[in-house]
Parts: C-alpha cells; structure tokens; sequence
C-alpha cells in the first residue's frame, strides 16, 4: 500500500498499513530526536501518542519512564507488546487501542509525546488535542514532518500530514507553555527498502507551567544556584538564548523592541540574538 495514497488517514488505513510491514517493524530504533529530547527529563509518566509498533514506547520504558502507548491499530498493538516481551517489559507498559481523535483518557502524563502520528483530520488539531494531557509541569514532544519532507519508505508523506516549525511552535507561544526546543532539521535515514531517504523534520518540545493559586499558569519563583545556558533554534536561523541567572527570584514580563525579553518564569532572562545557522540544522 502507498503512503501517498488519496484515502483517509483512518483506523482502516493505519491498520492495512501495519498488516503490510510484516514483522520488519519490530527491529525499527526509537526515534534520535524522542531520544534526544527525553534523556535530560525525569523520570515519571509518559504517553506516546500512536505508538505504531512500540519503538518509542518500549525505549522509554526502558529508560524507566511508566508508559502507555495508544494506537487505532490492533495489528500495530500486537507488534508493540512481541517488542515489549522481547525487551522483557511485557508487563511494563500499557497498550491502549483508541481513534486518537476521539479518545478522551480522562488522566495525564508527565510527558506526552508523538513521533510522526497522523489522524484523519488537521495535524494541528492533533497536536492542540494532545497537549490536554500533558500534567502541569509536565512536557508534550511532538515530532512531525516538515513540508517536502519523505518518509521511512522512500515516498513522499501524504498530503495533509506535513507541517510547518511555525505552526507548530505557535501553539504553545506564551499563555501556560514556555517553548524548550523549536527547530527543523534535516537527516538522512535508512528506507525499508535499503535506500537512503532525507527526512525533513520538525521537533517541538514545550513545558506547561504549573498553575499557582488557581490564576493563570505561572512557574513558582525561587532563586537559582547556578548558571545555565540553552539555546533554542528556530530553522536554525534565530537562536534564542535562554540564560539562568542566580540570584535573581522574580521578574516581570517585558519585551522590548531591542530583542530582551524578561520572563516571569524563575531566575530567567532571555536575550534574543540573530546568528548563523548552526550545524546539522536547516
């Protein structure tokens, strides 16, 4: 069955597209960029968010992270518990059968992730749906494929499954997110085939704010002990970089049309400078 097929993207597709990898799957690695992404986090509960044959979900588990996999596909399910009982974790995840537009879990996640999930509808609506299940203080992962991106079999990606860095990071602008990591890149994988295909990707990573005393979602401030750098790539064209500083407990919101934005989360100052591409980025 071709991924660039003018069908659906719904439980019906997902699962003939299971059903025709054979067991092939179950030797896929976890997605670098969930790898990348979720190493520096602690450990707690996590979500994958069509999980397909358990790659992610199995690796995080592994990792010791309490994990539930969801996926419309049965055929996809039963791949990901023969991954699962393969590692020795038959018993240490969760698998969840459920049209992920429709799901509703009724609990959240420390970490709730998706590494290149498509349902029948919008990707945006996809990814605002699933950040409602993102705890306070928790992280959403979201990892999707850039416009004119292919996919792990070579082809194309379907019409309709490919976003934008800007869409995507517009989600969780300000309000009760602050964004952690915004870049696209770009990698060379291995096709099922053999091939090699480039594989244009965006990767959001974005931290909900805990509330405090029921206004709007605000980090605690208290003072930093040290000092830390982290740099946020957008395109990897403008980085911004996000400096901790001791000794400062609070600081109200201000932008300035200079590039210095104070945040009122803890101890941060953010200082936007403009630089060159950094390597490995697009």
């Amino acid at each position: 069955m071709s991924p660039c097929e003018n069908r659906p993207l719904d439980g019906r597709y997902w699962e003939e597209h299971w059903q025709s990898l054979g067991e092939h799957a179950l030797g896929e690695a976890a997605n670098p960029y969930v790898v990348a992404e979720t190493s520096g986090l602690g450990r707690g509960t996590a979500l994958d968010v069509g999980c397909g044959a358990g790659a992610e979900a199995v690796w995080l588990a592994e990792q010791g992270w309490d994990v539930t996999g969801a996926d419309i596909s049965p055929t996809a399910l039963a791949k990901a518990r023969r991954r699962a009982e393969a590692a020795g974790l038959g018993s240490a995840v969760r698998w969840v059968e459920a049209d992920l537009m429709a799901w509703e879990p009724g609990e959240r996640w420390d970490l709730v992730m998706t590494s290149y999930a498509h349902p029948p509808g919008s990707q945006i609506d996809f990814y605002r749906r699933i950040s409602r299940w993102v705890a306070p203080g928790g992280t959403l992962l979201v990892v999707g494929h850039l416009h004119g991106s292919g996919v792990m079999s070579g082809d194309e990606a379907p019409e309709g499954t490919t976003v934008s860095l800007e869409h995507v990071a517009g989600l969780f602008d300000g309000g009760d997110w602050t964004i952690e990591t915004a870049r696209q890149n770009v990698r060379t994988a291995t096709a099922r085939d053999g091939s090699a295909v480039e594989m244009r990707d965006v990767v959001v990573r974005a931290r909900r704010l805990r509330q405090r005393g029921g206004g709007p979602a605000r980090e605690q401030s208290s003072p930093m002990r040290t000092s830390h750098l982290a740099d946020v790539a957008f395109g990897g064209h403008c980085i911004w970089r996000t400096l901790h500083l001791a000794d400062i407990a609070f600081v109200p919101t201000q932008r300035l049309k200079v590039g210095l934005q104070l945040d009122c989360s803890p101890c941060v100052a953010i200082v936007g400078e403009r630089t060159g591409p950094q390597a490995g980025m697009a």
